[in-house]
């Protein structure tokens, strides 16, 4: 009996993973001819933590990506690079 049963959660849990893989695949698809198109903005103005950045060719994201990133925590470099980087921000857009 609990060959059967194991049989059972066997292809419940197979048909489960293969209905999600296709919805998952297919909202993927559905995305991806979204942003072929162009047109609008599919990330509410947020460019650059939207999945198309890099591609988008909307005059937004185009000035983004000529924008410096900010120096943050996550900035790869030692703490005097970081320092001087936020120096030359300060100096280029303050004085």
């Amino acid at each position: 009996m609990s060959e059967q049963v194991d049989r059972k959660t066997f292809l419940v849990d197979s048909v489960r993973k293969v209905v999600v893989g296709g919805l998952l695949g297919g909202a993927a698809t559905l995305f991806a001819k979204a942003v072929a198109k162009g047109g609008d903005c599919i990330g509410d103005g947020k460019c650059r933590v939207c999945l198309s950045y890099k591609g988008c060719e909307l005059p937004l994201a185009s000035e983004e990506r000529k924008r410096e990133p900010p120096v943050t925590n996550k900035t790869k470099g030692s703490l005097s690079l970081k320092r001087n980087k936020i120096r030359e921000h300060m100096e280029r857009h303050h004085g």
